[in-house]
């Protein structure tokens, strides 16, 4: 029997590289497999009837088993190493019934199975199983040998240019402080990336690639604001793989950003701005796990010390970490020699 299994990928620039892994390796396993886009979703899951659904957000859950109640639903989390407040455990913690309808769960590592448990009690999370970080596996096999001289500015400002359409207002719609705090600091991010970019572009030979969150808008960068420099040394990276845009590069500058794990895996150096913009202690706060990145940063404490390192020939290599290595462990699972996806 030929099984046939729908893959949804949620952002093209984050989920469609590991999901055609997956895709690949279930080919091998006797399964026909479509990779979908949220829009046309729901039309396979209608009309194709797959056997088996691969989904990497929860708010999903309740639509799958309504369309097709007798598929097999797997859930493979897009960000699994993600603090207590913000895990999928968390978002499901109020909702039983969706956690319920998961057939399988497979976590990142340990970090994510124990939330689980912490939540929902062990008796219930037999079907959580720790399988590592599926992104890893292309960092495992790339081509290390970097002799780009490319700039890459990572961005982080989805709610100042989020790839819907939508407007920042529709951020601030529920007057929450936090999602207030969350806009002033992508703004202050966003101003001073500019300045880096403007100054680089002016004060070395460098090439600069752009590499916009995946939750964020192509257009609008080419349209409004690299427009003018698109055709020379600037571009903007659309590239499915994060990990093999980071191989590329000669150095980073990017704000406080989960990337730091790619960095440091790759040895490619990265310029953490947000001691300059006062976003240290707000990002700690929020999430301390992507906080860990100033461990392997270099951090400028002014923009003068941020635009002499945009002007070294050689920036510092990320060096082996404890706190690192511990959190590559617990929470991605990381082995060179294993996969995730044939986990």
């Amino acid at each position: 029997m030929i099984y046939r299994v729908l893959i949804r990928a949620f952002t093209l620039r984050r989920d469609v590289s590991t999901s055609y892994l997956v895709k690949g390796y279930l080919e091998t396993k006797n399964c026909e497999v479509r990779i979908s886009s949220v829009r046309e979703f729901n039309f396979f899951l209608k009309y194709w009837q797959p056997h088996l659904v691969i989904i990497n957000t929860v708010g999903v859950i309740k639509n799958v088993h309504n369309i097709n109640p007798n598929c097999l639903i797997v859930h493979w989390p897009g960000e699994g190493a993600e603090d207590d407040n913000t895990c999928d455990a968390a978002l499901l913690k109020n909702n039983l019934e969706a956690f319920e309808r998961l057939d399988l769960i497979l976590a990142w590592g340990k970090l994510g199975k124990n939330q689980f448990i912490k939540t929902f009690k062990k008796e219930k999370c037999s079907k959580v199983i720790v399988t590592g970080n599926p992104r890893l596996d292309l960092v495992k096999f790339l081509d290390k040998k970097n002799q780009s001289k490319n700039l890459g500015f990572i961005c982080r400002f989805n709610s100042l240019n989020h790839a819907s359409g939508q407007s920042t207002l529709f951020s601030l719609r529920n007057a929450k402080i936090s999602n207030y705090e969350s806009i002033i600091s992508q703004m202050d991010g966003f101003m001073l990336m500019m300045e880096a970019y403007y100054f680089a572009l002016k004060n070395t030979s460098h090439n600069i690639s752009i590499r916009p969150h995946p939750l964020e808008s192509v257009t609008r960068y080419k349209k409004d604001v690299f427009n003018d420099n698109l055709k020379g040394r600037v571009s903007i990276d659309e590239s499915l793989d994060l990990s093999e845009w980071i191989a590329s590069l000669k150095c980073s500058i990017t704000p406080l950003s989960s990337s730091f794990i790619e960095h440091y895996l790759l040895k490619v150096p990265m310029i953490c701005t947000d001691a300059i913009s006062g976003n240290i202690d707000y990002i700690k706060s929020i999430q301390p796990t992507t906080a860990l990145a100033i461990e392997v940063s270099n951090v400028p404490k002014n923009k003068h010390d941020l635009f002499d390192m945009l002007e070294q020939e050689d920036m510092p290599k990320p060096k082996k970490n404890d706190k690192i290595e511990q959190l590559l462990t617990y929470a991605h699972n990381f082995n060179k020699n294993v996969s995730a996806v044939k986990a």
